[in-house]
């Protein structure tokens, strides 16, 4: 009697174990907060995205590197959260920012900035392209 009262006893516990690790898988794959929550933070790193080559460009021009590196790694930042952003809305990101990055690296040179803030720019585009599809905009 006392063996099958703890094997009664068991399988409820592995039972009421098993309810509670779906519960909690269920929950993990379900976003906490809409896509529309994130727009504005969104929309505001884009903005940091196309202002900082121009800020880069200007430390370069004027040959200061504490400048051009604060500014280097809040662009590449940036771009690594608007990346995460738009996989959290899941948004297609088929906006290739690192581009921007890689135009620094390989041009350290007055006169880049324009270059880089115009692939920002082309970015800034496809996003308000993919909003639009998604019905965000």
């Amino acid at each position: 009697m006392k063996n099958r009262k703890i094997s009664i006893f068991t399988i409820l516990i592995l039972v009421a174990v098993f309810f509670m690790i779906n519960t909690f898988q269920v929950s993990a794959a379900q976003k906490i907060w809409p896509p529309s929550h994130y727009l504005g933070t969104l929309r505001e790193y884009m903005n940091d995205i196309q202002r900082l080559p121009d800020k880069m460009n200007t430390a370069i021009c004027e040959k200061n590197d504490a400048e051009y590196k604060a500014n280097y790694q809040l662009l590449v930042k940036r771009i690594s959260d608007v990346e995460w952003l738009m996989e959290e809305m899941e948004l297609k990101n088929t906006m290739n920012l690192q581009r921007i990055i890689t135009t620094f690296i390989n041009n350290k040179e007055c006169g880049v900035g324009k270059i880089a803030t115009s692939y920002a720019d082309t970015a800034r585009e496809k996003l308000q392209l993919e909003l639009d599809k998604s019905g965000l905009e």
